[in-house]
């Protein structure tokens, strides 16, 4: 599967990842879950305490090159290259996943 087939699949009720032209589901369980929102809220009260300490996010699709497309449970990019609150998709890579 490439890229633009990845991104045309309407949206699916579980989460989903292009590797290596596969596609892949990831259904994390409790355990899992408990620790990402436990990251995503330490590090968005650390991007909180200050100005200029970029975004943190949740899953969204990252196009690495045409049979990889990544959903990283949270995500942080530098203030430098944070996405425009207009943006849709992020325009960069994450800086740290």
């Amino acid at each position: 599967m490439t890229v633009d087939e990845f991104l045309a699949l309407p949206v699916a009720p579980f989460r989903y990842q292009l590797v290596e032209g596969s596609l892949v589901v990831n259904d994390p369980k409790l355990p899992h879950q408990n620790a990402v929102g436990n990251v995503y809220c330490a590090l968005v009260a650390w991007q909180r305490a200050a100005p200029g300490r970029g975004h943190v996010g949740l899953p969204a699709d990252f196009v690495l090159d045409e049979r990889n497309v990544y959903a990283p449970d949270v995500w942080w990019v530098a203030e430098a290259r944070k996405p425009d609150e207009h943006d849709l998709d992020p325009p960069h890579l994450p800086d740290l996943v």
